[in-house]
């Protein structure tokens, strides 16, 4: 599946890790999802977490993230296992500057 082969290239400690499948579309249930990733990165400090995204949808969620957990470190696997397979790295607000297309699979460690 694309999550464990996002999760080997992401090079995060898989110890730890939440798959969330695709997050809300209504922004305000996003954002309470990012406060719940928030919340259970607090205790377990080395989770990491998963998700599907849509190429339409990845720069809104991306800039969400830029304005609740700037800091975080953000991985962008996309079109994994095909030919225009592509993982990139940064934080947020560095990702959010870039156009995606394809299946997408994001990595977070808060």
């Amino acid at each position: 599946t694309a999550l464990a082969t996002a999760l080997v290239h992401s090079g995060f400690k898989s110890n730890s890790f939440m798959f969330l499948g695709f997050l809300p579309k209504k922004e305000s249930e996003l954002l309470r999802s990012i406060g719940k990733m928030k919340q259970i990165s607090k205790i377990e400090k080395e989770t990491v977490f998963i998700f599907y995204e849509s190429p339409q949808r990845i720069n809104k969620t991306l800039d969400l993230l830029d304005q609740n957990v700037p800091s975080t470190e953000v991985v962008i696997a996309r079109e994994l296992t095909k030919k225009f397979e592509e993982i990139v790295r940064g934080s947020p607000n560095e990702l959010k500057k870039r156009g995606y297309k394809g299946e997408i699979t994001v990595i977070l460690r808060l």
